[in-house]
């Protein structure tokens, strides 16, 4: 059986959308560490317990860290594109 040639380099589109993501990555990072910039181990579940536990604080920390889920939210979804288009690429 003869073996497929493999394309020495990428079309200049997919690498370019791979560095891009790379970086955006990258500087996901550097803000905190997980998605969101939130430190790992600092998810959605861990934020719903505090809120649950929160009792006695005020009203302006409930509302920051609403806040800061719905960012969560939004980085989860530009998460889940970038990876929709790793697959897609993978697939071709």
């Amino acid at each position: 059986m003869p073996e497929e040639e493999k394309p020495e380099e990428e079309p200049e589109s997919q690498k370019d959308r791979k560095e891009k993501m790379r970086e955006k990555m990258k500087e996901m990072r550097e803000k905190g560490g997980g998605p969101g910039g939130m430190p790992f181990g600092g998810g959605l579940a861990s934020m719903m317990q505090q809120m649950a536990g929160a009792g006695g604080r005020g009203g302006q920390q409930d509302k920051a860290m609403i806040e800061t889920m719905k960012g969560l939210r939004s980085d989860m979804q530009e998460i889940k594109e970038y990876l929709k288009q790793i697959l897609d690429s993978l697939e071709k």
